[in-house]
């Protein structure tokens, strides 16, 4: 029996799912919440594995947008770290990203 728990939401990180795969079925397990944060129970469901047909999984980058995402993360911390340092004294504003 193998076990996968993982974190419904970066926000509600405090909540936690849960997938279990055994000989006879895959049982998945889902906090309910309220508004999003507040946990009130769990959903349970369970997948007799002769359900399941098939099983898909693809992926795909365009590395265009990729490498034009990454020059803009570079350019920004760049352009950030050198504001400060040359229009501030205070030591502590460049470690923060987007403001004084």
């Amino acid at each position: 029996m193998q076990a996968f728990i993982f974190m419904t939401s970066l926000l509600a990180f405090y909540l936690k799912g849960k997938i279990e795969v055994t000989q006879q079925a895959v049982k998945i397990r889902e906090p309910n919440t309220i508004l999003k944060f507040i946990p009130l129970g769990a959903t349970n469901e369970t997948i007799a594995i002769g359900h399941i047909a098939s099983c898909d999984s693809s992926f795909s980058l365009n590395f265009k947008v990729f490498l034009a995402g990454l020059i803009c993360c570079f350019i920004r911390f760049w352009c950030n770290y050198y504001w400060h340092c040359c229009c501030c004294n205070n030591w502590f504003n460049h470690l923060f990203i987007g403001g004084w």
